[in-house]
């Protein structure tokens, strides 16, 4: 482990030619070699046991520091110690004594380097220039402390790499620096390189002109190479006075890269962060799933890449803005290529902020993502592109723009209220504010939308299609609902019974709250659904065919003209009980139970009836003008009308009731041995012998009982025949 102390005022550029080569020796002793490089500059190496030829080359010897004295005016300006390296290695004429050689003998492997240079510096950890004739294999685990001097460059592993393989090592830089290469500068000529997870902390202020850089892995990606990104953390001093602009993995690329998962924390100041890259040409490139924070200042963040205009899978990205006006890209800002977007997360933080969660524009191909986009404080705006996205507004938002796809507008912490035109913002559904009066209007929308108007008095106005808004009564008392056209549902969420005029408001669907509302379709123009939702309600239907589902407490019900239907819907599943329902008073047609021991009646009415009981104990009357009672599950007892009834009791014991002056009826489903036909209202009927049984149709299993006035046929389905235990006289 080589430890690097730099004290240079002059220009140094390590991976020059003439920064460390050998060009002429100058002396030497047992424990000292030194030579002049072509640059000039003078190399001191220290050690034991240096021995020579007659002609000055190195024959032994082991170094244990090396010192360059880079302004040539006789003092050390980087002194290299803790080494153990044989001389011959690094010195002596002839080829193969390049700077190359004296930079990978020194430093490849995990290193310490403290830089105080005041001059132009560009310094690296472990190699210069790595190719096919430069030596250099993988980066070691070095420790950088630069101390915020100007023009000062530092390459953690590498500064270019052609036509290699290698893998950069885990490194740490701390301080400052203009200029910050984790890994290398340049990657070219069909190389790969698999990056370092590697660290830069800023612990110095920055006080130059110029802003500051970070690269996480490179600057340039050539075409025909490939970079594997590292994993890497790049946090800037808060108070810096300058800004940073940072990649967390590469500024340009032209060759083929995916980007490691990379966390990047700015200054206060005015920053430029990028995810990934800056701009890929015609290449490819995945993007990492990078935390970025902008913290203070007004911020250029962008998830992946400035410009794309190759082929860009993009990252998953979680991004905060922090305080200042931010403007955020999502993924990237202009896209000419291919570009699939990521799932992104964005906070806009403090300020008036921008943000994309795609795209800013595009003439390529793109795939919106599914992204969440908070604008925090401020006069925001949001644009949330293609793709399934959740915007997260206040009442202070300017623009908000859903873009293509089923976008979701959330308004819940906005303490002011807010106002969205749904169809100019591309919204299809809406929460808005928990405590203040928002204004939320769909016309303009181009589908149904949803509308949620929480608290506060809400103007809530649907589109032309099909909605689906929740209010409350403060919206029917002091604001505004009207859901527009379209098969319309409008569901009371709040905590006060409210008088409902479907018509009115323009709803074809309800639902109410727990509490006693009192609903009313008598002015609908086609039929509607109601659902009561328990709390005594009274529920008045339309002139047309409606469906009306009640609960054990419903006061009242009244279908209206049309074919109307009631349906039992308890609020829990958990609490079925027996319902009663008179049908005829409340013109009804069509009942549907549940499980309960249920009680529906029909009788006395002049329209044909149908009836299901669902499970339970149930008892069915039938109207005066035929019916069709379903016993289904349960010990049902079901009791003609004076029309032609159809009744099938279900699998359980069933009774049939059957009364004077009846008609023709039929029972289906007959269980033998265990169903009964009641006669015990039938004047004149005392046993079996009264009865006239008609067995003509036996073989089709059909059987007539023939009583007084009546007639019921029964089938048996084949389990047997008529009997006297069959029946209740």
């Amino acid at each position: 482990m080589a430890t690097v102390t730099v004290n240079n005022g002059d220009i140094y550029s390590y991976d020059e030619t003439g920064a460390a080569d050998f060009q002429t020796y100058a002396s030497h002793s047992a424990t000292q070699y030194a030579w002049l490089t072509s640059n000039g500059h003078r190399i001191t190496a220290n050690g034991t046991g240096i021995s020579v030829d007659g002609s000055n080359n190195p024959t032994g010897g082991t170094i244990t520091s090396v010192a360059i004295d880079v302004g040539d005016n006789g003092s050390d300006d980087i002194v290299i110690t803790d080494i153990s390296v044989g001389l011959a290695a690094i010195a002596g004429n002839g080829s193969g004594y390049e700077t190359g050689v004296f930079w990978a003998a020194l430093l490849g492997g995990n290193d310490n380097l403290t830089i105080a240079s005041t001059g132009f510096l560009t310094i690296g950890a472990d190699f210069a220039d790595v190719s096919t004739s430069n030596p250099g294999g993988n980066g070691g685990n070095d420790a950088i402390f630069a101390f915020g001097n100007d023009n000062i460059f530092i390459f953690a592993d590498y500064n270019d790499v052609h036509n290699r393989t290698v893998t950069g090592g885990g490194d740490t830089v701390t301080g400052a620096a203009e200029a910050i290469y984790l890994d290398a500068a340049i990657l070219a000529f069909g190389g790969t390189l698999t990056g370092g997870h590697d660290s830069f902390t800023q612990t110095l202020d920055w006080t130059f002109n110029s802003n500051f850089t970070v690269y996480g892995d490179l600057a340039s990606l050539g075409g025909g190479s490939t970079l594997h990104g590292g994993d890497d953390v790049i946090t800037a001093l808060a108070a810096s006075t300058r800004p940073m602009a940072a990649y967390g993995d590469v500024s340009d690329v032209a060759g083929f890269a995916d980007g490691g998962i990379d966390s990047i924390t700015g200054t206060n100041g005015v920053d430029n962060i990028f995810g990934d890259f800056r701009f890929l040409g015609s290449a490819s490139y995945t993007g990492g799933n990078d935390i970025l924070d902008g913290r203070g200042g007004g911020d250029g963040i962008y998830g992946d890449s400035q410009t794309n205009a190759g082929t860009l899978i993009a990252g998953d990205d979680t991004i905060d803005g922090g305080g200042g006006g931010d403007t955020i890209y999502g993924d990237v800002e202009g896209n000419t290529g291919t570009l699939t977007c990521g799932d992104d997360t964005i906070h806009g933080g403090e300020g008036n902020d921008t943000i994309y969660g795609d795209v800013l524009s595009s003439s390529g191909t793109v795939v919106g993502g599914d992204d969440t986009i908070h604008g925090d404080g401020g006069a925001d705006q949001l644009h949330g592109g293609a793709g399934a996205d959740y915007l997260y507004i206040d009442g202070l938002d300017t623009v908000v723009d859903g873009g293509a796809d089923y976008d979701w507008a959330v308004g819940l912490a906005s303490t002011t209220g807010i106002t969205l035109n749904l169809g100019a913002s591309l919204i299809e559904a809406v929460f808005g504010s928990n405590t203040a009066g928002d204004t939320l209007n769909a016309a303009t929308s181009s589908a149904g939308v949803t509308i949620w108007g929480m608290g506060g008095a809400d103007n809530l106005t649907g589109s032309a299609f099909g909605d689906t808004i929740y209010f409350d009564d403060a919206d029917l008392a002091t604001g505004s609902v009207n859901a527009g056209a379209g098969f319309d549902w409008l569901l009371n969420r709040g905590a006060t019974a409210v008088t409902f005029d479907m018509a009115v408001r323009g709803a074809e669907g309800y639902y109410g709250s727990v509490l006693a509302d009192t609903v009313t379709a008598a002015g609908s123009a086609a039929g509607v659904s109601i659902y009561g939702n328990g709390g005594g309600d009274v529920i008045t239907g339309s002139g047309f065919g409606d469906y009306i589902y009640f609960e054990a407490d419903t006061v009242s019900i009244n279908g209206g003209a049309g074919y109307d239907y009631a349906i039992y819907n308890p609020v829990s599943a958990l609490n079925i009980v027996g319902v009663t329902l008179n049908l005829t008073t409340s013109a009804i047609e069509y009942a549907i139970g549940r499980s309960g021991a249920d009680t529906f009646t029909a009788a006395g009415a002049t329209w044909l009836m149908e009836i299901h009981a669902g499970g339970g104990d149930d008892t069915l009357t039938a109207g005066n003008a035929g019916s069709y009672l379903f016993g289904e599950a349960g010990t049902d007892t079901l009791i003609s009308g004076t029309g032609t009834d159809y009744m099938l009791g279900g699998s359980e014991f069933d009774t049939f009731r059957f009364d004077d002056s009846h008609g023709v009826d039929y029972i289906y489903d007959w269980q033998d041995g265990t169903d009964r036909i009641d006669l015990s209202l039938v004047t004149g009927i005392d046993d079996f012998t009264d009865l006239t049984i008609n067995s003509a149709y036996a073989a089709s299993n059909w059987y007539g009982v023939g009583y007084g006035s009546g007639t019921v046929w029964v089938q048996t389905g084949g389990v047997g025949s008529i009997e006297t235990s069959d029946f209740i006289y």
